[in-house]
């Protein structure tokens, strides 16, 4: 049967200034798929977004021109130069992952892979090993140690990739190649008769080889090395989500270990997809049947290898192995019982079950630990601010809010707008609204040691009690919640 498919184009800025740029992400649907056959790959049980092109050169340079991380990529001088617009060569699969969690930064997420040492420290080395999550860590899963699954954007893993490559959501089935090819690739499959090469990858369902360009069947590969990989939004047709290149011009780490199983921060990693230098003989490098060789996560610079993001979806709260149900978590209307009886309605589907609205306010709970100076500012560069609470209405709205996100029985100290940092006593809100309401828990604000000048929402429910506000020292690093204006 074949299904009339809709894509789904998402559009993201990242950086500042002379470093902004935007990555363009596709939807992949169709959540449940089944796998490939007899490949036991491509079945993924959540909405999620993948990059529609590879990260270019320029992605990486603003990147490091912002935050300091020092990827260094293959000089392309040799190899079709090092146009902005080309592909980020070159990269290590550390690399890769310190590119995304700059991406997460600047969003106010936390770091999808854990390293010892952030960029700007001490002994920092950009080639550096990840850690695994634990169990003391917010957004571990245990199913996938290296990603945390409370970050947005990720490298993908060996089934979100295969799913966005290879399956075709209108007929729910697999492609063996990640284009529309129509059979006609002749020239490939008498190259590959003269290596006694006469499988099922020689079958004359081979991409068309082109160097650059956006044919529906053809891909960048069979080139010479001096040739080089083209422009990452020229390099041949789409899959049939809407991906480009995923077969040729350049091959693409994957997140997943050799084994499947992410539990060894040095186990060698599993990339895919083929080169620019691919032969034609070895069409098959490009399609879902063959896999390339492993390599380490370290090292590799002179490889001729590149990198695309995924991320969580808009529609769907959950990515890789979360404990709660990987289905859409729908809208729900969550009851306020206070005076009025009113009811608000949070968006639970923004950006996964940490971020609301009510009333044209949009809230983004950050589950990353910062100093209240530190927060202030993320939030300010975010094009928001410190979350401030007006009323009753909206401090309730919150409270109940933050019980479904962390777990009403589950301590609570999140970073909220309110200071008297200027002056002690006087209480300002850091967009300048005048304070008309107050929440303080009994006793407070107390200005213990006459240190305290910032506001959490705080519960230790240790006498079940509801979140009420406390001063505390600005030093100290809670989570913290972004309001912006609709």
């Amino acid at each position: 049967m074949n299904v009339a498919f809709a894509q789904s184009i998402h559009r993201q800025s990242f950086g500042t200034g002379d470093n902004a740029f935007t990555m363009e992400f596709v939807e992949i649907g169709n959540p449940g798929n089944p796998p490939d056959s007899p490949s036991p790959h491509g079945s993924v049980n959540y909405t999620y977004m993948i990059g529609k092109y590879e990260v270019s050169r320029e992605m990486v340079n603003k990147a490091n021109a912002d935050g300091g991380l020092g990827i260094t990529m293959k000089d392309m001088t040799a190899s079709g130069g090092n146009g902005s617009n080309k592909p980020a060569v070159g990269i290590c699969w550390n690399e890769a992952a310190r590119f995304v969690n700059w991406l997460n930064s600047k969003e106010g997420f936390p770091a999808a892979y854990k390293f010892e040492k952030k960029p700007g420290e001490e002994s920092y080395s950009v080639e550096d090993s990840i850690l695994l999550w634990n169990q003391n860590d917010p957004g571990y899963d245990a199913s996938n140690q290296y990603r945390n699954k409370l970050a947005k954007y990720f490298i993908p893993t060996a089934e979100e990739w295969y799913k966005a490559a290879f399956y075709n959501p209108g007929k729910a089935e697999y492609s063996v190649y990640p284009v529309k090819s129509d059979g006609k690739s002749l020239l490939v499959v008498e190259e590959a008769r003269k290596y006694g090469k006469k499988d099922v990858h020689h079958s004359g369902l081979e991409p068309r080889p082109i160097s650059s360009g956006k044919e529906s069947d053809g891909a960048v590969y069979g080139q010479p090395d001096e040739k080089g990989p083209a422009d990452v939004d020229n390099a041949g047709g789409l899959s049939h989500y809407g991906t480009m290149a995923q077969g040729g011009n350049v091959c693409e780490w994957l997140e997943t270990a050799q084994d499947g199983t992410n539990d060894d921060p040095k186990e060698y990693r599993q990339p895919r997809g083929g080169s620019w230098g691919t032969q034609l003989r070895e069409a098959g490098c490009l399609g879902s049947k063959v896999m390339y060789a492993n390599f380490g996560p370290s090292g590799w610079n002179s490889w001729p290898g590149g990198m695309r993001v995924v991320a969580k979806s808009p529609n769907t709260p959950v990515i890789q192995g979360a404990k709660k149900s990987a289905s859409v978590i729908r809208r729900r209307v969550i009851t306020v019982p206070d005076r009025a009886n009113q009811q608000v309605q949070p968006d639970m589907n923004k950006l996964g079950l940490s971020t609301a609205e009510l009333d044209g306010h949009s809230y983004k709970l950050v589950p990353q630990k910062m100093n209240w100076l530190r927060a202030k500012k993320i939030a300010e560069e975010s094009g928001g601010y410190l979350v401030t609470i007006s009323s009753e209405k909206e401090q309730k709205f919150i409270e109940y809010w933050l019980n479904d996100v962390l777990g009403a029985d589950q301590e609570v100290n999140v970073w909220i707008g309110l200071n008297d940092i200027d002056e002690e006593g006087k209480w300002k809100w850091v967009n300048g609204e005048k304070v008309e309401y107050t929440n303080w828990r009994e006793g407070e604000p107390n200005n213990c040691g006459n240190g305290e000048s910032c506001v959490s929402i705080w519960s230790d429910r240790g006498n079940n009690q509801r979140l009420t506000w406390n001063d505390s020292p600005m030093d100290c690093e809670r989570y913290y919640i972004v309001e912006k204006d609709k």
